[in-house]
C-alpha cells in the first residue's frame, strides 16, 4: 500500500529563533509574520531536509531594503538545523518579497522563517 506523504513549508509564528550571531549591530530579529509585507517570502520546504526526514528548520536573513521595498543583499545569519538548505530557501522567497515602503523606513531588516513539514496523509 502506497501511503503519499506531502510536506509544505509553513511560516512559523513562534518559531524558536538560533542564536543571532552575525546579525546587524543593534538590529532586532524580527519574525517574518510580524513585517509588514506587500508579497510575503514565498518558501519551499529544503529538499535535503525533506529527505533526511527533518520535520522542522529555521533561517535568519539580514537584508537590505530598496526604496520601493524589495529586499536587497541578503545574507544568512543563522540557520538551524545547519546544512539542511533552510538558509538557501530563504533567501530565494527573499528575492521575491518585497516590504511595504510606506510602512517600513528602515535601510534593513533581519528576520526569521520557521518551516515545519506538515503530513497530509492522514
Amino acid at each position: 500500500m502506497l501511503i503519499e506523504t506531502v510536506f509544505a513549508a509553513v511560516l512559523l509564528s513562534q518559531a524558536t529563533a538560533p542564536s543571532q550571531a552575525g546579525a546587524e549591530p543593534g538590529s532586532a530579529v524580527r519574525n517574518v509574520r510580524d513585517l509588514p509585507w506587500l508579497r510575503m517570502p514565498p518558501v519551499e520546504y529544503p529538499e535535503r531536509a525533506l529527505s533526511q526526514g527533518v520535520g522542522r528548520g529555521v533561517a535568519v536573513l539580514a537584508c537590505s531594503v530598496a526604496a520601493e521595498g524589495a529586499l536587497a543583499d541578503c545574507r544568512i545569519v543563522d540557520e538551524s538545523p545547519a546544512g539542511m538548505g533552510f538558509g538557501q530557501a530563504a533567501l530565494a522567497g527573499a528575492r521575491r518579497a518585497r516590504l511595504d515602503s510606506a510602512r517600513w523606513s528602515e535601510p534593513g531588516v533581519t528576520f526569521r522563517i520557521g518551516f515545519a513539514g506538515v503530513d497530509l496523509s492522514n
